[in-house]
């Protein structure tokens, strides 16, 4: 991507309301492109259904999928191959705690994420999440965080044909 392109996007997508911020490993049998285009889909579409009720939100019935910009990292130098997110138009009738727990659920239950660390423990001895979800304290410190590489390397791509806006954005 251009330097002016990337400095355009960048721009834009720091004025995005992002409320909440996510980060999935992915075990090391989901690394290929394809995988991880697969693994991120089947993932929202799980996730979306948490949110909304899958009967809501399989058949339609007046919801949008959650506001989400997905970005995949490659850090090649640990082997790590995971995929940040940017959520925001989460339901007002949900808590933090409520969509944290939703979202670790269908972390856990979705093939192909690497649920728990198999580095670092817990202080308690159990192993600690591969997965982290939360309120983001400063959207914009976020975004830059996870687009900090977009130079149009393969280590850091936008995935485009899973990003969702909300049309009041």
């Amino acid at each position: 991507m251009k330097s002016k392109q990337q400095t355009l996007l960048r721009d834009w997508l720091f004025k995005l309301p992002v409320t909440h911020e996510a980060t999935i490993n992915t075990r090391w049998t989901h690394r290929a492109p394809e995988a991880v285009e697969q693994l991120t889909r089947r993932f929202l579409f799980k996730f979306n259904g948490q949110i909304w009720g899958k009967n809501t939100w399989k058949y339609g019935k007046g919801c949008e999928p959650l506001s989400v910009v997905p970005i995949v990292h490659n850090e090649r130098d640990i082997d790590s191959l995971h995929i940040h997110f940017a959520f925001y138009g989460f339901p007002a009738t949900l808590t933090d705690t409520e969509i944290k727990n939703r979202f670790e659920d269908v972390a856990k239950h979705t093939d192909g994420i690497q649920y728990y660390s198999h580095v670092n423990k817990s202080t308690d001895g159990k192993p600690s999440l591969a997965v982290d979800f939360g309120q983001a304290k400063c959207g914009g410190a976020w975004m830059n965080y996870i687009t900090r590489k977009l130079s149009g390397s393969t280590d850091e791509n936008i995935m485009f044909q899973h990003m969702y806006i909300s049309p009041l954005t």
